[in-house]
């Protein structure tokens, strides 16, 4: 049931959901997720403020109303960056009686779609409503119908206050106060009003902080780092780019490291349909990751999919991931993409889905012509806290010969490959974190299946691994250069009749192969495991895992006002004395003179 189904099964036969989006409210510099509803009543509209009991929401139970703003002639909304910074989430400001409400939406078609039913909307009460003594009946009705449903806990109970916009529950989002005489400084680092609500007292710090300062923390940590990232030309020479340069040269000095667990998989399961239950490569660790990134290649092998990259399949993979994900945490969507057969799919804990920024996706094509989708690389990358990261999955050239064709492929991916809602655009090598994951199709050199097949039996892996294109091709430096890849330790996962644990049998008899594979690259990580899962027998291939510990960079807001105070001493002295001396006389007779010498 999509999202604008679900809030129409909570409204009133008469009335209509034109439009609804999920986004962030902000109030009191607190990010909280909301579901945002447009509804209609015989030419009224309203805004409609929901709390989700759920991250995914399912039925009208996992909506909670909290609060109604009724469309009247004072009405207005504008929309921006939401830190000013291009590409950034759409800031939505809703104002009415002098009450301004602010969101939050991630820019995409649905957040297109909102806006622009936002503004037919109010254009319709605009021609509608004289005054803002407009008869809003039918609001109070879910009002009352609110207030007397049974609240089953405190929380919720708190969560579902309900009014009208002239007496309303939700805070006016504050005003931005920047005192500091340099405006232009303000324009990139105009946050420093935010340090004062933290009231900060060193020699009486407590050790465990309140709930009200640990969201305080994480959401100046945001802005902070959203300011840190901006990549706009404009800045460069200027002041503003001068201080973002050095605060970054600086960052060590106020960042501190949080360890987070990454869970990667990839699976090329050759068009064949999600039928099977997948916790037992998605779930078999006892602890549950933090972040999940899970990679298909040869989703659907259809003439459509690779015509009109169109295919029922993703959504019932996708399906399959959601339901297999560990049971131990709740999870969140961040981002799918897919390019024909090769998709990708990141969920991260709802726990830290507020510190997840910056999310985009770019694919490229290096099949037919060097250029289609049936192989090629699909990307997604994201900001988490403070560190860039970006993963990818890749189906890089088949058969055996062709490993040039793979390094080459690996190459156009690396240089192609551009994020193009930054300025100038973000390539792969320029994160922090880079995943490479995918059905990668190197091979084994110079050898039989017979002769191969003898080695597994001896369990002779190492001595396999001498032949693997891949390791061979890393170590000359033809490829994947700066990449890590942990030890294999499990035999190779391609290719196997279809429903058995046995390779290959056909006419063909292809060696045994490391086709599927997960490399990474970046400071601060540590491999917990590699492995395949060969319980997992609807492919020719068998799914495989990598398990990560990646230290993460978290902002100390302490810290960083403090270097950041520093640098602007320092910057300030500096332009003082580079100042231009002026001499002033006090006679007017040297000034005529002066004057007439000229």
């Amino acid at each position: 049931m999509d999202l604008q189904t679900v809030v129409q099964c909570k409204l009133n036969a008469e009335d209509n959901c034109l439009c609804c989006v999920e986004g962030m409210l902000v109030s009191n510099w607190v990010r909280s997720t909301r579901v945002i509803a447009i509804v209609q009543h015989q030419g009224e509209n309203a805004l409609f403020v929901y709390h989700a009991r759920q991250a995914a929401v399912q039925n009208a139970d996992d909506l909670a109303l909290e609060t109604v703003i009724a469309f009247d002639s004072t009405t207005t909304f504008d929309v921006n960056s939401a830190m000013g910074i291009v590409g950034d989430d759409l800031e939505l400001r809703f104002r009415n009686n002098d009450l301004e409400t602010v969101f939050e939406l991630p820019i995409g078609s649905k957040c297109n779609a909102f806006v622009s039913e936002l503004y037919r909307a109010l254009e319709l009460s605009g021609t509608q409503l004289a005054s803002s003594a407009t008869e809003l009946s039918w609001v109070e009705r879910y009002l009352i119908s609110n207030h007397s449903g049974d609240h089953s806990s405190t929380e919720m109970a708190k969560a579902e206050k309900v009014s009208c916009i002239k007496d309303s529950k939700l805070e006016a989002a504050p005003k931005r106060a920047f005192n500091r005489a340099d405006a232009a400084t303000d324009s990139v680092f105009g946050f420093e009003d935010n340090f004062v609500d933290l009231k900060i007292q060193e020699q009486n710090r407590s050790i465990m902080p309140s709930v009200k300062e640990e969201k305080l923390q994480k959401t100046v940590e945001q802005e902070v780092g959203a300011l840190l990232r901006h990549s706009s030309v404009d800045l460069l020479g200027s002041r503003d780019g001068i201080i973002k340069r050095t605060m970054e040269t600086r960052e060590i000095e106020y960042t501190d490291l949080q360890s987070f667990r990454f869970f990667t998989g990839t699976w090329n399961v050759n068009g064949q349909s999600a039928t099977v239950a997948l916790q037992a490569w998605l779930a078999k660790d006892l602890e549950p990751p933090d972040v999940y990134a899970v990679g298909f290649q040869e989703l659907d092998l259809s003439k459509e999919a690779f015509l009109f990259n169109d295919s029922p399949r993703e959504e019932e993979w996708q399906q399959a991931v959601t339901n297999g994900l560990h049971p131990g945490a709740e999870y969140r969507l961040v981002k799918l993409v897919r390019l024909v057969g090769m998709m990708l799919i990141v969920y991260v804990q709802v726990k830290h889905y507020g510190q997840i920024m910056d999310v985009t996706s770019e694919v490229v094509g290096t099949g037919i012509m060097g250029k289609m989708g049936n192989k090629g690389g699909v990307a997604i990358r994201f900001m988490l806290h403070n560190t860039s990261v970006c993963i990818v999955n890749a189906h890089l050239a088949a058969h055996t010969e062709d490993y040039e064709r793979r390094n080459q492929d690996f190459s156009e991916i690396c240089s192609r490959m551009r994020f193009a809602r930054f300025d100038p655009p973000l390539e792969i090598h320029q994160h922090d974190v880079v995943l490479w994951i995918g059905d990668l199709n190197y091979r084994l050199d110079h050898l039989q299946y017979d002769h191969v097949m003898l080695l597994l039996n001896k369990e002779k892996l190492q001595k396999l691994l001498e032949y693997d294109q891949l390791y061979k091709q890393k170590k000359k430096g033809m490829v994947f250069t700066s990449y890590t890849e942990a030890e294999l330790t499990f035999p190779p996962t391609y290719k196997f009749d279809t429903g058995t644990d046995v390779y290959d049998t056909s006419e063909k008899c292809r060696v045994p192969a490391w086709c599927d594979r997960i490399l990474w690259r970046g400071g601060q990580i540590k491999q917990l495991s590699y492995q395949s899962h060969p319980s997992l027998k609807i492919s020719d291939h068998k799914p495989v895992s990598a398990l990560f510990d990646i230290g993460v960079k978290i902002i100390d807001v302490i810290k960083f006002k403090k270097v950041y105070e520093d640098l602007m001493k320092r910057l300030d002295k500096l332009e003082n004395e580079y100042l231009p001396q002026v001499m002033a006389s006090n006679s007017y007779s040297d000034v005529l003179n002066s004057i007439n010498g000229i």
